[in-house]
Parts: structure tokens; C-alpha cells; sequence
């Protein structure tokens, strides 16, 4: 089991607190696809796996999720070592957690190497209840990614970004009509109005760059948190399909 020893070989491997950012850990991201990754607190489980498979010349999940490892491979019933085990996290049915590579077991309790493990490299025992599975490298798989997961990412996301600015825009123009035309039964609908076109008018530049700007910036924040959502495994763009499939 070349890439189990492999995992041997970073045991001590930690975070560098602060500023710094522990250069081995940073490649690792690298590794599995995320080069723009530059700092060694992101979650580095699934990086560590797939950095030391790699390392190997076996394919890997190139995903930041932990559970993504759930489509890895050979599926076993039962742990065996050098396996790589899935863990949940927060709850058995959401989206985070953990990816390690099963060292030995007993009837409570499977002790497993992995990375981002009190933010370090080291073996650590993990109670049986939390597997999700275990999954067996299989060295003439091949790892499918339907389309390149940065462009695909960002194209979705912008997508997203529109939809939900669109939408917010509608709701935010229907409740300011809404405010208008209730206006009216006061008898101030018009001076409101006016005063709206006047001042419009007046500032129609000024206004109309910072509609761009306030827009932009709506869009490349959704942007940040979509692509962070996947990194995490919160979410996955359509037609991203990511699997591991035995020839």
C-alpha cells in the first residue's frame, strides 16, 4: 500500500499559526486542483488524501469535500488498512466531513491517518457510529470531471449572481411602487414623484456609475461565497459531475 506509506511520510506535518502558512500543506492543495488556495487553514482533509494518492500515481476526487470520496473507487462493507474512510460531521445527512486512511479498528472504534486532524498530520481514533463508508484504491480508474471545475464554478455562479440580483431588484421596485402608489390616497403621490424625476435628472452620471459599481460588487460577492460553498462541499455546479469510475 505505496500511498498509505506515502501518508507515513507527513506525520508531524502541521499549521503554521498566524500569518505564515506551512508551504507543504499549501502544495497539497495545489495538488488536488486548487493552486489559488495560498494559505494552510482552509479545509486540508480531502487535500491531504488527495495529494498522498496522487504522490502514488492513483487518481483522486479533485474536491476539497471530504464526502466527495464517497464516490471513490471500490466500495467495502468493512474497514481494512489503508482504506480510505468517510466520516461525518455536524450531522449524518448535511455536507461536512472528514477523510482519513484507516490504519487499524476495533469493535467501537477505527483509528485512522489523515490530514487537517488537530490541524496536523497524525493517526487519531474515531468512533465507528460516525463511518459513512470506506473505499478501496483502485489503481485503472480514471477520475471523470465533466467539465473544468473553475470555469464551470464561476460561469454557474455568475448565473446565480444575476438571478439573485434580478430578484431582489424586482422585490426591492414592486416595494417602492407599492410605497408610491399607497402615497396617493394621501394626496403626496405626485410631489414624490417629481421630486424622484428632479433629482434623477440632476444626477443621472453619478447615479448610473454607481448602480455599475453597487451591481458589480453584488456579483463578485456572490461569486466569492458560491465558490466557497463548493470548495466546501456545500455545493456542487450542474454538470460537474465528480466520480471515480473503474475501467
Amino acid at each position: 500500500m505505496i500511498w498509505l506509506n506515502n501518508a507515513k511520510k507527513y506525520i508531524g506535518t502541521k499549521e503554521i499559526a498566524g500569518s505564515s502558512h506551512n508551504s507543504t500543506i499549501v502544495k497539497m492543495y495545489k495538488d488536488v486542483g486548487f493552486p489559488e488556495v495560498k494559505d494552510d487553514e482552509t479545509a486540508w482533509c480531502a487535500a491531504f488524501v488527495g495529494s498522498v494518492l496522487k504522490e502514488a500515481g492513483y487518481p483522486h476526487m479533485k474536491s476539497l469535500a471530504a464526502r466527495s470520496y464517497l464516490k471513490y473507487g471500490k466500495k467495502l462493507s468493512e474497514p481494512k488498512e489503508g482504506a480510505i474512510v468517510v466520516f461525518w460531521r455536524g450531522k449524518p445527512d448535511g455536507w461536512q466531513g472528514h477523510v482519513a486512511f484507516v490504519t487499524r479498528w476495533d469493535d467501537k472504534w477505527v483509528w485512522a491517518l489523515g490530514g487537517n486532524q488537530s490541524n496536523a498530520v497524525n493517526e487519531q481514533k474515531f468512533d465507528r457510529k460516525k463511518v459513512l463508508g470506506y473505499r478501496w484504491p483502485v489503481e485503472n480508474a480514471t477520475t471523470k470531471i465533466t467539465q473544468d471545475p473553475k470555469k464551470e464554478i464561476v460561469k454557474t455562479s455568475k448565473k446565480l449572481s444575476i438571478l439573485q440580483t434580478v430578484r431582489n431588484f424586482g422585490g426591492w421596485l414592486i416595494a417602492t411602487l407599492g410605497g408610491v402608489f399607497s402615497l396617493d390616497t394621501l394626496g403626496v403621490a405626485n410631489t414624490v414623484v417629481e421630486g424622484l424625476k428632479g433629482f434623477i435628472t440632476a444626477n443621472a452620471i453619478p447615479l448610473s456609475l454607481a448602480a455599475i459599481v453597487i451591481f458589480w460588487l453584488i456579483l463578485k460577492w456572490i461569486e466569492k461565497k458560491t465558490v466557497e460553498d463548493y470548495k466546501e462541499g456545500r455545493y456542487t455546479p450542474s454538470g460537474m459531475a465528480e466520480e471515480v469510475e473503474t475501467k
